[in-house]
């Protein structure tokens, strides 16, 4: 608190209308100002306090003097004595109670003071406080600045490389999708060519078939040696025709298993054909070869008619070729 001048004597600006009580004083918080000190209007300093003076005994009024009789001279010079002694009490009593307003005030003036270093303290523990919290705080703004900055960094790169992912992704998709259409369109063509080949391959065993038993029912024609002989040589090509047409199936087989498709229902109709067709060839090998085992038999006959024939007629039988 800076110190100030004493003010001089004087009646104070807030003036006790009342002579009998002590002057109520406003609320402290009504006469400080923003820095939590009292106003110039309510500052005090020790016994220098502006308080009005005591009353001076009044003169009395001089009174004309009455040449009278001496008993009137007496009865007035001692009812003035009265007065003048009646004011001196009362000047008195009223520099009593005077005296007991101000050590009162002293009083409130000095816990007023006390309060006002209290709040003193007060204010610089608050302003410290203050400093403190606002150092706190200031250096959680740097720090949250500087994460949102880092935050903010890191979303622009991860949006960077989101981007670039989608672009490497989409790109990825289109090569994918180019590369199965030209897988589906080679599928396509090899299965087609492979199914050309088995075609003719089947059209080959069915014309051999052919031939085989037009050669067949030519040999039957003929003598028993050169049936025989023609058969055998029918029984080699079928086992020849069979162990091909097991190759063939078996091959039918792995391409179907390898090129089997969820989009390749014509190509699988086909290769089911294809099958079916081995199939009926297999069945047409089987009734060859039960007709060949037939054919044997009636050879075997045929062989041993003419041999008992032939020795009954005298002839030597050498054994027939096989």
């Amino acid at each position: 608190m800076s110190k100030r001048s004493v003010r001089p004597l004087g009646q104070l600006k807030h003036i006790n209308t009342s002579n009998d009580k002590i002057p109520k004083f406003p609320a402290l918080s009504s006469i400080q100002n923003n820095n939590g000190l009292l106003n110039k209007d309510y500052e005090l300093h020790g016994n220098a306090m502006s308080v009005p003076p005591p009353k001076e005994p009044e003169e009395p009024k001089q009174k004309s003097v009455v040449k009278s009789a001496k008993s009137d001279s007496g009865s007035s010079t001692k009812s003035l004595d009265l007065v003048d002694r009646k004011e001196l009490n009362e000047a008195k009593a009223r520099e009593k109670e005077l005296r007991e307003k101000v050590a009162s005030l002293e009083k409130l003036i000095e816990e007023l003071r006390a309060q006002l270093r209290e709040k003193d303290q007060l204010i610089v523990e608050l302003q410290e406080k203050l400093a403190d919290t606002e150092k706190h705080f200031k250096k959680l703004y740097e720090v949250e600045l500087q994460s949102h900055a880092e935050t903010k960094t890191n979303l622009r790169t991860s949006q960077d490389e989101a981007a670039k992912l989608t672009m490497q992704l989409e790109h990825a998709m289109q090569e994918n999708s180019e590369k199965l259409k030209q897988l589906q369109e080679e599928s396509d063509r090899k299965l087609a060519e492979m199914t050309a080949v088995k075609d003719k391959e089947i059209a080959d065993k069915e014309q051999k078939l052919n031939r085989l038993k037009q050669q067949m029912a030519d040999a039957l024609k003929g003598n028993s040696w050169e049936r025989q002989q023609q058969l055998e040589e029918l029984t080699k090509e079928l086992r020849r025709i069979q162990d091909e047409a097991d190759s063939l199936r078996h091959k039918l087989k792995a391409y179907k298993s390898k090129s089997s498709c969820a989009n390749c229902a014509e190509n699988a109709a086909k290769m089911d054909k294809a099958v079916a067709v081995v199939k009926d060839k297999d069945i047409q090998i089987k009734e060859m070869n039960q007709l060949l085992a037939k054919f044997e038999k009636q050879l075997s006959q045929q062989d041993h008619l003419l041999k008992t024939w032939a020795e009954s007629k005298g002839h030597k039988v050498t054994t027939f070729p096989k």
